[in-house]
């Protein structure tokens, strides 16, 4: 939105798949408020169940880090 605001049109390009998106926040101790929430963008497969596409975001997860 501020790009849009400061330049006129959006300058950073949109997310693909394969992205992955990690958000997480922590106190004034450092420590992590509700925990991470560590997700990778993929496209919807028609028909899979929830848990077959966690799993395969953890096994994903697994083997790049």
């Amino acid at each position: 939105m501020l790009e849009v605001i400061e330049r006129g049109k959006p300058t950073t390009g949109y997310m693909r798949f394969g992205d992955r998106v990690r958000i997480e926040m922590f106190d004034k101790r450092g420590r992590s408020i509700f925990g991470a929430i560590d997700q990778v963008v993929e496209p919807y497969r028609k028909g899979e169940r929830r848990e077959e596409t966690k799993s395969r975001a953890l096994e994903q997860w697994v083997i790049t880090e």
